[in-house]
């Protein structure tokens, strides 16, 4: 009763859009495709037309790095990741980063509508389910550097990294463990936007330390950030990790450039 009183009074818009929703619009267990406990809690709903935008990365894959295969009809590596393996052991992303799923990316980010990381969490937890989510053990941030996290008053990746915590509280698997201790940026890289693959690897070269070595040793760490373009950003953290004693890493974003 009281959410009907509320939504008669202060609508709620789609965070993707901007429209008001409509009588009915199915929110975010419509782009999960299933009944979501929080979904109706937060005010991070989407519209049906936004909802059904979202596109998801599928088979053929890359085992790795998750990228789209355009040939075959089953996962395996890639060229790349056969010739020049990344630290990380694998990449799975809920959406491709484009339409409503770049302009959730960009409210979260930019206009600091931070109660989209339950949705934004959710639905990269859900990938978890095809993967082996019964080992999983601890669940980190990529870091921003002290400087930026201050000028921006909160890191986009350790919100989404909580909230997949949390979700997997309610599901059939191991609760995955929350840390933002573990992984540091020492070093205030440049902005990744703009810079070629080699630049971005460059640019964030020695840029990252483990802080607790103990916390991740033997232990499968999952790696959250919003997007992945490169990798780059990601392999160099996975690459401290394992040295850290990590056995595995898997990385975890809510989007994924499409041709990445």
């Amino acid at each position: 009763m009281l959410l009907a009183v509320r939504e008669a009074f202060f609508p709620l818009k789609c965070q993707a859009c901007g429209f008001f929703l409509e009588p009915g619009d199915s929110g975010p267990e419509y782009a999960l495709g299933k009944k979501n406990h929080h979904a109706r809690s937060i005010d991070s709903v989407l519209c049906a037309k936004c909802s059904t935008d979202l596109k998801s990365p599928s088979s053929p894959m890359c085992l790795i790095c998750g990228r789209t295969l355009q040939s075959g009809v089953s996962d395996r590596r890639c060229g790349n990741c056969i010739t020049d393996p990344p630290s990380y052991d694998s990449v799975r992303s809920a959406f491709f980063y484009e339409g409503a799923a770049r302009r959730i990316v960009h409210s979260m980010k930019y206009r600091g509508m931070t109660r989209l990381a339950t949705f934004m969490g959710e639905a990269t937890a859900g990938k978890f389910e095809a993967h082996g989510s019964s080992c999983l053990k601890v669940v980190i941030p990529v870091p921003l550097h002290a400087g930026k996290l201050r000028q921006r008053g909160y890191n986009q990746a350790a919100l989404i990294a909580e909230s997949i915590s949390l979700a997997s509280k309610g599901s059939a698997h191991e609760p995955l463990e929350f840390h933002l201790d573990i992984l540091e940026r020492t070093v205030n890289t440049r902005t990744q936007a703009g810079l070629h693959r080699k630049e971005r690897k460059a640019n964030v070269k020695n840029a990252f330390r483990v802080k607790a070595p103990e916390k991740v040793m033997g232990r499968h760490v999952i790696l959250v950030d919003d997007v992945f373009t490169t990798g780059a950003t990601v392999s160099e953290c996975a690459k401290v990790l394992k040295l850290a004693g990590a056995f595995r890493v898997s990385v975890y974003t809510f989007a994924r450039v499409k041709d990445s």
